[in-house]
């Protein structure tokens, strides 16, 4: 899928068609990137489908190693696999980055990405192997109206659809880090969040845990952006504005200003 790439994506792609039939080429001018994986995913026609970004790699034996637990659970499921971050320049040197967990708590995996998203969770789109029937049956599509965050979107949808998750620890997926990717841009960030928090609140308005799990991600998203009562309480205190005041009042403002704590975690 060529969304307007200006480089010679285009000439690449033509040679894996010449190479071998079941490549395709799709090619469209600039439309984003939800854009893009909609209409790719609307010209499939495979059993599974695999998302990969222009600046990330899938190691040699993925697919081999997501079929396997496949056939051997033989259940509605979606595979993930454990990933590295590489280098912007040379992507298979290993890179420190900051990164949260990729592993699931809850038994309902759906209450894992919707109060744990970004702070506590993150698994890279990529690093997955879905079933194209999410597609063809129930139209799940990526939000092209939401400005980012559509990754954790379309991880909504889909986990209110399937139950059971199955992680693969071997590493077959390179994410690529960058420091001038959309992702450090954190207004934007946090606006975008909160927009698709919100769309999915109003979603999932008769179940009341994901709208508890909802909530809670809501605050946390404000209190890592520096938004919100606590927010604020934090960098007052980090800047020493309570420092002359008596220690019992300094370490009770620490407690208002700690991060609020998730509803679901007993």
């Amino acid at each position: 899928m060529n969304d307007g790439s200006t480089d010679n994506t285009r000439e690449i792609a033509l040679n894996l068609c010449d190479l071998d039939s079941r490549v395709r080429y799709i090619e469209q001018t600039n439309k984003g990137l939800s854009n893009a994986r909609n209409v790719g995913v609307a010209n499939v026609k495979g059993e599974f489908i695999q998302f990969l970004d222009a600046d990330d790699l899938l190691l040699a034996k993925k697919f081999e190693q997501h079929l396997l637990i496949i056939k051997e659970i033989r259940c509605k499921i979606i595979t993930y696999s454990e990933y590295f971050h590489g280098a912007s320049d040379s992507p298979m040197v290993r890179v420190e980055a900051g990164r949260v967990s990729n592993k699931f708590k809850f038994e309902s995996p759906l209450l894992d990405i919707a109060s744990r998203w970004e702070h506590d969770l993150s698994i890279p789109i990529h690093t997955a192997l879905f079933p194209a029937w999410l597609f063809t049956d129930h139209h799940i599509k990526f939000d092209e109206r939401l400005p980012n965050h559509e990754d954790w979107d379309f991880w909504m949808q889909v986990m209110s659809l399937i139950n059971v998750v199955s992680f693969i620890p071997e590493e077959h997926a390179v994410y690529r880090y960058s420091d001038n990717s959309m992702s450090r841009n954190k207004n934007n960030m946090w606006k975008g969040f909160n927009c698709a928090i919100d769309k999915q609140r109003s979603r999932f308005v008769a179940n009341r845990d994901v709208l508890v799990a909802l909530k809670f991600l809501k605050l946390m998203n404000n209190y890592n952006h520096g938004h919100g009562f606590r927010a604020i309480l934090k960098s007052l205190i980090d800047q020493g504005f309570f420092n002359f005041w008596p220690w019992p009042i300094q370490n009770k403002l620490k407690l208002l200003s700690s991060p609020p704590r998730n509803p679901l975690i007993s």
